[in-house]
């Protein structure tokens, strides 16, 4: 499928051996993309796939090239078996997920400066539907709104022949903002209540902690320790008694330790840790990808509430991002959106949507009923979830 003047070519990377073989030319197009996301590299994807695949799980990445053999998109998905019900333990429908929603957030597809994301998107789908007798179900998470109508036209064009039913739903909410002139300016135009519960926060702060200070652990060989510590902080909190949050999942605090010094070897994460003394108040997990500064998770002692720490931690990490050329702060995803979540949309003036997309390929008896379903009015069966893990 061409994009400009250029032919793009698409091929299907199968097997425990796909990441390696894709390793340095996948690496090379995220230096030659505009703003990749840290979700899509080869790191993330890979330390994913080690720590959040099943047993069974089969890589499926799809690359695009172009007509020099460069590679210019990918999108990295993995077939799963799942159990459509109890009742049915012989029978496990396949479906595709992408390995980016495991433990990221809004990954889409990588694209270099060449192409598209809505292109890199056409060719790889069009690849998967001609795929379409190895898999049962397509799951896509997070996919940002503009890029629907391209997929609903290459959708349009195998819907009839292939039996495929299609299900879109609201999925995530992400708060963003771009980072132009000062930190002056930009905490001038928050409102009157946001600049009073700021300087409130530090009145309160400089009162009861009289020797407060930020550590910030930017150091490969220190973060294992301060991601304890950030564990620790979370293990205080309201995330301990409903279990939640990072230290609650096994796999995300295994997964966590592994890529937090891997990205600090590159420049591209930090662990910000407000104390009071030798005490820790709160926490702050911060990725960077380009000029991107990730806000990925926040924690803190419940014992400091109303001094609303963690809050203000946020605020001094958004500063250090305008005064280091980060051109957007990104908190990130959760399932509400942005107008519920008063802390965020107080500093925060972007809103990201995303959606989720389910493409179901029925068999013959299958296809029947689901057109019997949609005569009828009938709402179409709910859809499986993902493994994916959001944290604001």
């Amino acid at each position: 499928m061409p994009t400009g003047h250029h032919p793009l070519t698409c091929q299907l990377h199968q097997g425990p051996d796909a990441f390696s073989a894709l390793r340095a030319p996948w690496q090379d197009a995220v230096h030659r993309a505009a703003q990749p996301s840290l979700f899509m590299t080869p790191v993330f994807i890979e330390q994913s796939w080690a720590h959040f695949h099943q047993a069974g799980d089969q890589p499926w990445l799809v690359s695009v090239w172009d007509d020099a053999q460069r590679l210019v998109g990918l999108l990295p998905l993995a077939l799963r078996r799942e159990r459509v019900s109890r009742l049915s333990a012989l029978h496990r429908r396949r479906t595709l997920h992408h390995i980016g929603t495991w433990a990221g957030d809004r990954p889409g597809v990588l694209h270099t400066q060449t192409t598209t994301a809505a292109c890199v998107w056409r060719v790889a789908l069009t690849a998967l539907l001609e795929q379409h007798t190895a898999w049962h179900q397509l799951d896509l998470r997070e996919i940002d709104e503009a890029v629907l109508p391209d997929l609903h036209a290459v959708l349009a064009t195998h819907r009839p022949c292939k039996r495929l039913s299609l299900h879109t739903q609201a999925d995530t909410y992400a708060g963003v903002q771009p980072l132009t002139g000062t930190w002056q300016d930009y905490f001038d135009s928050r409102s009157r209540h946001t600049r009073h519960a700021h300087r409130r926060s530090q009145r309160l702060l400089d009162k009861e902690c009289p020797d407060l200070h930020v550590e910030v652990i930017e150091a490969p060989e220190q973060m294992a320790a301060a991601f304890e510590r950030y564990l620790a902080i979370e293990r205080l909190g309201w995330k301990h008694g409903a279990h939640v949050g990072l230290w609650a999942d096994p796999r995300q605090v295994a997964f966590h330790r592994a890529l937090l010094p891997a990205l600090a070897q590159r420049g591209q994460a930090s662990l910000w840790l407000l104390r009071s003394g030798d005490h820790d108040i709160a926490g702050l997990v911060r990725f960077r990808q380009g000029t991107i500064a990730y806000e990925r998770f926040k924690a803190f002692d419940p014992a400091f509430a109303h001094c609303s720490p963690g809050n203000w931690l946020c605020a001094q990490a958004l500063q250090h991002s305008f005064q280091t050329g980060c051109s957007h702060s990104d908190v990130l995803g959760l399932h509400t959106p942005l107008a519920s979540r008063q802390a965020t949309r107080a500093w925060y003036d972007e809103e990201i949507r995303t959606r989720r997309l389910v493409v179901t390929r029925h068999g013959v008896l299958g296809h029947v009923l689901h057109r019997l379903r949609r005569w009828r009015g009938s709402p179409e069966p709910a859809q499986g979830q993902t493994a994916s893990v959001h944290h604001g």
